[in-house]
């Protein structure tokens, strides 16, 4: 996987975990069910790096997370049940906390740095909490609009915003075109929005999300609707198939 792989530890069903460098010289952990099987990429929400050091028995899974390079710069300890994570271990007082093995029963052991040097330590994992996703929104094209989101979260006039929901979150998105523009449609439409002329996103987050939203000055020339989605008017504007308020008022041919 990616530009290096490194395999830490492996349970007794022969999931294995470890952590591999990708094309950006990034560090992330992945899980590896047994030999042949398959690869997760696991990223504690939020870091920049993380590593993964152990698997017990029950599948959970313990490493460390930090900035830049957890490696040598090191952060906080976490362990991963399922779907959802610990919240940050941090030994009182400690520059750097670092998770290495987890029993069967949950208890960690690994090491910290404080100012006095490296110091070993075994603690239970405290309160878990979901799997968080980032979701995206860019705004393109030369009119102006808003894009906002139900649960609440995405509310982006700005050319680029960023929220972040639990693993499985159902979300529906409105593009809100200003006096003057119209809302074209979600970029990409086929992926993850059947949505168009001013409908709303219907999106699950199963993963990191990024999409677009278009708005155009109203009056555009009808090139801009995408290919087969719209057939442009001839004659009268009651010809064009009707379209929700706010969305744009193409010109007849």
């Amino acid at each position: 996987m990616g530009g290096g792989t490194q395999a830490y530890g492996i349970n007794d069903a022969g999931a294995i975990v470890g952590v591999y460098m990708d094309a950006n010289s990034v560090w992330h952990g992945f899980s590896l069910s047994g030999v042949g099987g398959t690869y997760t990429s696991i990223d504690y929400p939020g870091a920049s790096v993380t590593q993964v050091n152990g698997i017990n028995n029950t599948g959970t899974i313990v490493g460390e997370y930090g900035g830049q390079d957890v490696l040598a710069i090191g952060g906080y300890g976490f362990t991963l049940s399922g779907t959802t994570y610990s919240s940050p271990m941090d030994y009182p007082g400690a520059l750097m906390t670092y998770a290495l093995a987890i029993n069967d029963a949950g208890t960690v052991v690994g090491y910290y740095i404080d100012a006095a040097g490296d110091h070993g330590f075994m603690a239970t994992p405290g309160t878990v909490q979901p799997v968080q996703l980032s979701l995206a929104v860019t705004l393109s094209g030369t009119g102006s609009g808003v894009v906002t989101s139900a649960p609440s979260g995405i509310d982006c006039s700005a050319a680029t915003c960023n929220a972040s929901f639990a693993s499985g979150t159902a979300l529906v998105l409105s593009g809100t075109a200003e006096s003057g523009s119209c809302f074209i449609g979600w970029v990409p439409s086929s992926s993850l929005c059947s949505g168009y002329l001013g409908t709303p996103c219907d999106l699950t987050l199963t993963g990191n999300t990024s999409l677009g939203a278009t708005f155009q000055p109203t009056g555009i020339d009808f090139a801009m609707c995408r290919p087969g989605t719209c057939t442009r008017p001839t004659s009268t504007p009651s010809s064009h198939p009707a379209s929700p308020p706010g969305v744009c008022t193409m010109p007849l041919l």
